[in-house]
């Protein structure tokens, strides 16, 4: 029994361990979200020489972060971007993680409402932290409600009401689809980078 008590003791521990390493992580994610929507609206405001669009751009990364996610996902499918041919590498990296910043900021920022809402989960209707998937499907659930009411009251560049109700479930559907294409510009790097070396080697 004593030996029982003992793994029952470290397991709940280790559950306790592990909630809080999440909650860290959460924060963390939180601070890195308001991070780069700041960073991003600095430089907006800079290149208008105006601070409205740069508060523009932060209630719409904000609000809108499910049509922004959905919008460059589809430029990332259609390979709306133009990548450096430079043959210098890090100039090509670079290039490529300045077009897929955008995709990512609405990434995290759509992870920090769900964090919010898996918390209000928690405190208000499954009442209990341990119970991770029913406060998943709950958050997730309250995030693309309110995605679609901020779509359809303000129905940012026009959009329609079909297309607000449609956007929040077709912006992770899109950007699962862009995945790969984010990765092929990488990958024609890496496959240029194993030709050098061949050839160096060749020439030995």
């Amino acid at each position: 029994m004593g030996f029982m008590r003992t793994i029952g003791s470290a397991g709940g521990s280790g559950i306790k361990t592990g909630f809080t390493l999440l909650a860290k992580i959460r924060f963390s994610i939180f601070f890195v979200v308001f991070f780069l929507i700041l960073i991003n609206a600095i430089i907006v405001s800079v290149q208008a020489g105006s601070i409205e669009p740069g508060i523009t751009e932060v209630g719409g990364s904000i609000a809108f972060s499910s049509k922004q996610l959905n919008d460059e996902s589809i430029k990332i499918i259609n390979n709306d971007f133009q990548y450096n041919v430079d043959k210098n590498v890090f100039s090509k990296v670079w290039n490529i993680i300045k077009n897929l910043y955008p995709a990512m900021v609405a990434l995290l920022t759509i992870f920090a409402w769900l964090n919010v809402f898996m918390l209000i989960s928690r405190l208000f209707l499954a009442g209990d932290s341990s119970r991770w998937l029913p406060n998943f499907f709950v958050g997730l659930i309250l995030l693309i409600g309110s995605q679609i009411i901020f779509l359809l009251a303000f129905q940012p560049d026009g959009i329609t009401k079909i297309q607000a109700l449609n956007i929040p479930i077709y912006a992770m559907i899109n950007f699962i689809k862009a995945i790969p294409f984010m990765f092929a510009p990488f990958a024609d790097i890496f496959s240029g980078f194993s030709k050098e070396v061949s050839y160096v080697n060749s020439t030995i």
